[in-house]
């Protein structure tokens, strides 16, 4: 009840909203999440932006994945295919948040479980952020610098990864 009540004062707020994706990347081990240091909002956040005109949330996760990090990635979900001759089935986001940004704008925050296909992780500065690292569980508990929700976000994306490579899909 306590989330309903949020949203509900959240969303009433007149403020612009951008759609976005995020990619919270998990190494083959599911041990680490690789998040990113963001240059403007000085927060460790899973490597992610803003949907482009035409393009669909899952390809903007692991678009802005690519360009932040060097990796190419996969996105595993557990889609129900129901693709045909008019509808094609897209990756399920592990969750959906609306974040504050600012006192003018929020994100719609589509954040997508994603595991490493190939690439090598580039950890230096980048336009876009300072630093890439990957956080275990110990540093996930352990970090003062980690927002609440990114932290919770990371041990889910965990959590998953896990169940679903018990289950020969990650």
């Amino acid at each position: 009840m306590v989330c309903t009540k949020l949203r509900k004062t959240i969303s009433k707020l007149a403020k612009k909203r951008h759609f976005v994706a995020s990619a919270l990347i998990v190494d083959g081990k599911c041990e680490k999440v690789l998040l990113v240091k963001h240059r403007k909002l000085k927060a460790w956040l899973p490597p992610g932006g803003h949907i482009r005109e035409n393009e669909l949330p899952d390809e903007c996760a692991v678009r802005e994945a690519k360009e932040e990090t060097s990796l190419d990635v996969e996105i595993v979900s557990e889609a129900f295919d129901v693709s045909g001759a008019r509808v094609e089935t897209i990756h399920t986001p592990l969750l959906a948040q609306l974040e504050e940004i600012d006192s003018e704008h929020q994100h719609i925050d589509l954040q997508y479980l994603c595991k490493i296909a190939g690439g090598k992780l580039h950890e230096g500065k980048h336009e876009e952020h300072e630093q890439a690292k990957w956080f275990d569980e110990r540093m996930l508990k352990e970090s003062e610098e980690l927002q609440a929700d990114v932290r919770e976000n990371a041990f889910l994306a965990l959590e998953k990864a896990r169940e679903l490579r018990e289950r020969g899909l990650f």
